[in-house]
């Protein structure tokens, strides 16, 4: 019954699978499913699913309007496609595919179209008005490029299994919904920043003339007190009112990347992300705020096609292009969130402007996966670290001075060669005594070298960091 799906109509093909979901359900429970060998009886929990989200088109007079249908249990048609083409074997590949395709692409595109005259109507509140993000004390703003809000509610669920609790919300991403308007305004430092004519890749400039690529964001950010994090270091907080900024993720590169293949990748993305957060808890944040740029479109076997002339524009990405002077482009436009005077060509519904080639997964356009992102705040497994820290760092010869405030019973100080977890340099960890500790190197030899001082808790575990070099000024 599968194989002609795509031939009926949109509600006869949802009809089609919840039934057969209705009559193969049982068969999940038998001995064969559990050795493996009812294959498509296991699949289709997530078709079914599909069926029944994608036969509900989402509706509404303004874009807040979709916010409550497709946070209760819209999003479930997204995470059932792509769960479904993730279980699916090589066998099953090709049915379960034009499947997904069948049940999916008419729901996008009539869901995409209903919004955009929401947007249309009433517009997306900007940066400005939504207000900055920002971390609070002893939080981290980690970013996680292109999550989408389903993966954000596996991540949540997968944190949760981890003993990490959260709470989720929603925020509308910068439009066009391409990192380079979008990612600038999850930041802090939107009150920086300016949009004047639109330029070819979308990206917005601090007031200072600066481009706000990847390293001057970073360097903003430290001049607003943030700690840059790396994403292979321990990341330990430099005391209670640290505030960090991590960015991590592969979601969006890889669905660019492998387009009809990105579900298979899905999984062991949210598995990493939850993971990491599990690591910036233990080493003693308080809680760690994810935030995304935007979010994404993705149907197996290509989305729709719509054709905007190369002559009429300066650049044109899949979902949104930059009109060439005073074109007119035989598509809709829409206002460019950092400048609402400019406007961006942006193609109707679920649909791909051609580029050259067919796309699976795209972003840059008006839907809600693309627009509608989620704000995640998670805590847990860092109460009972000691909120300790060191305040100053003094050096006489290759003796070291530090002064901590904070420091229970049982903490010593220690310096380390490279990073926290990096071998000792000096004599002997200390404990701290009346505020303080005082450390020796004993190697001459290391002079000028930076270290990183650590304070150590009762049971070993760093919780507390500063970089120093021996003998000189802290850098």
């Amino acid at each position: 019954m599968l194989q002609g799906l795509a031939a009926k109509p949109h509600a006869e093909a949802c009809r089609c699978v919840r039934d057969l979901e209705t009559q193969h359900r049982e068969r999940r429970e038998w001995i064969w499913a559990r050795l493996g060998l009812s294959p498509m009886a296991l699949l289709l929990e997530p078709l079914g699913l599909l069926a029944q989200r994608a036969d509900q088109l989402l509706v509404g007079g303004t874009p807040e309007d979709f916010i409550d249908p497709y946070t209760t249990d819209g999003w479930e048609a997204d995470l059932s496609a792509w769960r479904a083409l993730a279980m699916a074997g090589t066998a099953q590949e090709d049915l379960v595919r034009k499947t997904v395709a069948a049940l999916l692409r008419p729901w996008l595109d009539e869901t995409a179209s209903c919004f955009q005259k929401a947007v249309t109507s009433v517009g997306l509140p900007s940066p400005a008005e939504q207000g900055a993000i920002s971390a609070d004390p002893g939080e981290v703003l980690l970013f996680a490029d292109g999550l989408r809000y389903d993966v954000a509610r596996q991540l949540q669920k997968e944190l949760e299994a981890m003993g990490i609790s959260g709470n989720l919300t929603t925020r509308w991403a910068g439009l066009p919904t391409v990192t380079a308007t979008a990612k600038p305004s999850i930041t802090p430092l939107i009150s920086e920043i300016q949009g004047q004519a639109l330029p070819e890749d979308f990206a917005p400039g601090f007031h200072s003339g600066k481009p706000t690529s990847a390293a001057e964001l970073r360097k903003a950010l430290v001049a607003q007190g943030y700690s840059v994090l790396g994403d292979d270091e321990l990341n330990i907080p430099a005391g209670p009112e640290a505030r960090g900024w991590l960015e991590i993720g592969d979601l969006d590169h890889r669905g660019h990347q492998l387009q009809n293949d990105l579900p298979r990748v899905i999984q062991d993305e949210i598995e990493r992300l939850a993971h990491r957060i599990q690591k910036l808890l233990d080493a003693g944040w308080r809680s760690v705020k994810v935030v995304t740029d935007h979010g994404w479109l993705f149907c197996p076997d290509g989305l729709p096609a719509a054709e905007l002339p190369k002559h009429l524009t300066a650049s044109k990405w899949a979902r949104c292009a930059a009109i060439k002077g005073e074109s007119q482009v035989p598509v809709p436009t829409a206002a460019w969130s950092w400048n609402p005077s400019e406007q961006f060509a942006t193609p109707n519904g679920a649909a791909c402007f051609n580029t050259g080639g067919s796309y699976s997964y795209a972003h840059g356009g008006i839907s809600l996966q693309e627009c509608l992102t989620p704000v995640l705040v998670v805590s847990g497994g860092a109460s009972s670290t000691p909120a300790a820290a060191i305040t100053e760092i003094s050096w006489k010869g290759l003796r070291c001075n530090l002064e901590v405030s904070g420091a229970g019973p049982g903490i010593k100080a220690d310096l380390r060669s490279g990073s926290p977890g990096g071998p000792s340099v000096a004599t002997t960890p200390k404990p701290i005594d009346d505020g303080g500790a005082r450390l020796l190197v004993e190697n001459d030899e290391l002079e000028g070298a930076e270290v990183v001082a650590v304070l150590l808790s009762a049971d070993g575990r760093v919780i507390a960091q500063r970089r120093t070099v021996i003998g000189g000024e802290t850098p």
